[in-house]
């Protein structure tokens, strides 16, 4: 058992370190001790690489209070502004476009060779798969521990189909985990 005068300390780092390896994960290349400046004294906001970081963390912070309250009901419009936030300030195309659905194709494919790694589902398939996610995820909520309900969605968001709203996490429905 941790001291509690020690509690919020191991907090805060596993949530700093989360964020940095959260981004890391995606081809961020800001390094722990870095971000963890970030985190602590806020990004410059011309380095989209500190941006991002320190998006992830308030996301993380949104969700945690998302979950503190257990009259709120997670939808469609929680999951869009989860995105809006990860992406918020970042230069490119799906950052302008952070929150909502994307309306072309697109493919996933590797950052230095340019291969195919995955073309996603249609634009039109949207919306079913994130109400199908919805529903995953409030049943589990219901059902099972906050960590066990958090390990599933994590596992259906980033599991196999690698679904995208624009640039932001992967994202399916499971019914492997109903």
């Amino acid at each position: 058992m941790v001291p509690e005068e020690y509690e919020a300390a191991f907090r805060d780092r596993a949530r700093y370190t989360n964020a940095q390896t959260s981004t890391a994960i995606e081809g961020n290349p800001l390094g722990s001790q870095r971000a963890l400046q970030v985190l602590v004294n806020g990004p410059d906001e011309s380095r989209p690489d500190e941006v991002e970081v320190a998006n992830v963390e308030a996301a993380y912070q949104f969700m945690a209070v998302i979950a503190a309250d257990a009259t709120l009901h997670i939808d469609a419009g929680v999951i869009r502004s989860l995105n809006a936030l990860v992406l918020r300030g970042l230069p490119d195309a799906a950052a302008r476009n952070r929150g909502r659905y994307r309306t072309v194709g697109s493919q996933i494919v590797d950052a230095d060779t340019r291969a195919l790694r995955h073309t996603t589902p249609q634009p039109s398939w949207i919306p079913d798969l994130i109400s199908g996610f919805v529903d995953d995820l409030n049943r589990w909520l219901k059902g099972d521990h906050p960590l066990v309900a958090a390990a599933k969605a994590h596992f259906a968001w980033c599991r196999s189909t690698r679904f995208r709203i624009e640039m932001g996490a992967p994202l399916t429905s499971s019914p492997a985990l109903s």
